[in-house]
């Protein structure tokens, strides 16, 4: 595995994660100064699903139309968020 650098955008470093790791966007890691650098500890988090398609489905099989249907999504998807604490 080859060196990687850092960047710094508006303040903060950022250090590049190789690919081939396949480290999604979005994850978490706690920093950890070791004595000869730093250690990146994965934070284990709540998985994060996307049910947009299922929630529209289920909008337009209850018959919803036109603008009615953007009005029942945002009010199931922000019900959803509730329940699932997001």
């Amino acid at each position: 595995m080859k060196a990687v650098s850092t960047i710094e955008i508006d303040g903060k470093v950022y250090l590049e994660i190789p690919s081939d790791f396949k480290v999604p966007a979005g994850a978490t890691f706690e920093p950890k100064q070791v004595n000869n650098g730093i250690f990146y500890e994965a934070v284990d988090q709540k998985p994060s699903y996307d049910f947009t398609s299922e929630i529209l489905e289920e909008v337009i099989e209850a018959g919803f139309t036109g603008d009615d249907v953007i009005k029942e999504f945002n009010r199931r998807k922000e019900q959803l968020r509730k329940i699932l604490g997001d």
